[in-house]
């Protein structure tokens, strides 16, 4: 990554196998080291970098979006107190489309609500936008809300998650047409069936090999020779740092260039060179290996 040195600006998704986002954070040139230097740098990060990452900006730019998300994203500046005190953007883009993204709709509007709030009376939230009184003010505007807009549904049962954590209407109607009596339990929740069922984060996606640096390069070569049995599992480890799970539309598109191909008699499915860039990680434009301009 020398070549980076000179570079201001980074991305961060995960478009990039763990390998490429841990070099890019802790790396030589990476972001960590650099600001721990007083080296200026900008980083544009998917909410990947607002959990689990010990980092501090000097300022933070955040799209709007729910106010636990803000508070996170808020976490990544002046992580450590160096300054008194330094500021936190939120901003609306006006090329964002949330439409197929509800639960992230519902809590930026939730946010507005509460940021103009918040300029009426800062009093009433504890003049404080992370106040505890301003977080149960914008989860009450958010859950009041999301129970009729949003409908978790299990497509194997054709319920949906509110209702089997709440009455579970369809399971008691079930129960008092059978019995001709309602179920003599008090508490009607089916925790164990949303827990066997639900997907909190969908699995529609599928585990690509990239070629990202000699290592990863070289993993998709070896899987693709002779391997001999004990080498089998050492190789599947190492790909866990080299995969990046794609969505179906993504690899339809992936496919249709001729930027995947098939390993180990289909079983695994690698990347090529000129659908992985870099900077960006997969670009399913197939454009990986386009030369970025400087910052």
């Amino acid at each position: 990554m020398a070549e980076r040195e000179w570079r201001s600006g980074v991305h961060l998704s995960t478009n990039m196998c763990a390998a490429h986002r841990k070099e890019v954070l802790s790396g030589e040139y990476g972001v960590i080291p650099r600001l721990a230097k007083g080296k200026r740098i900008i980083c544009v990060s998917t909410q990947l970098i607002e959990a689990g990452v010990n980092i501090s900006f000097d300022c933070v730019v955040r799209s709007l979006a729910g106010l636990d998300s803000i508070a996170q994203a808020a976490g990544r500046c002046n992580r450590h107190g160096k300054d008194k005190v330094r500021n936190v953007y939120i901003i609306r883009s006006s090329d964002e489309v949330l439409t197929n993204l509800p639960e992230i709709l519902i809590g930026a509007e939730k946010t507005e609500r509460v940021l103009q709030e918040f300029k009426d009376d800062p009093g009433s939230l504890g003049n404080d936008l992370l106040s505890s009184k301003a977080m149960s003010r914008y989860f009450e505007y958010y859950f009041n809300d999301i129970g009729d807009k949003m409908h978790y549904l299990i497509p194997k049962l054709e319920q949906n998650l509110f209702d089997l954590m709440d009455r579970n209407r369809y399971y008691v109607d079930a129960y008092k047409k059978k019995h001709s009596c309602k179920p003599e339990v008090v508490n009607h929740y089916a925790i164990a069936t949303a827990e066997k069922y639900f997907e909190a984060i969908s699995t529609n996606a599928t585990p690509v090999i990239v070629p990202y640096g000699e290592e990863g390069r070289e993993l998709i070569l070896d899987l693709n020779g002779e391997i001999e049995p004990g080498e089998m599992s050492e190789l599947l480890r190492k790909a866990q740092q080299y995969t990046v799970n794609i969505y179906d539309y993504e690899l339809r598109t992936l496919e249709k260039n001729g930027d995947v191909r098939p390993l180990l008699h289909g079983h695994v499915l690698a990347l090529r060179e000129p659908a992985y860039s870099d900077d960006f990680g997969v670009e399913s434009k197939g454009e990986g290996a386009w030369e970025p301009m400087m910052i």
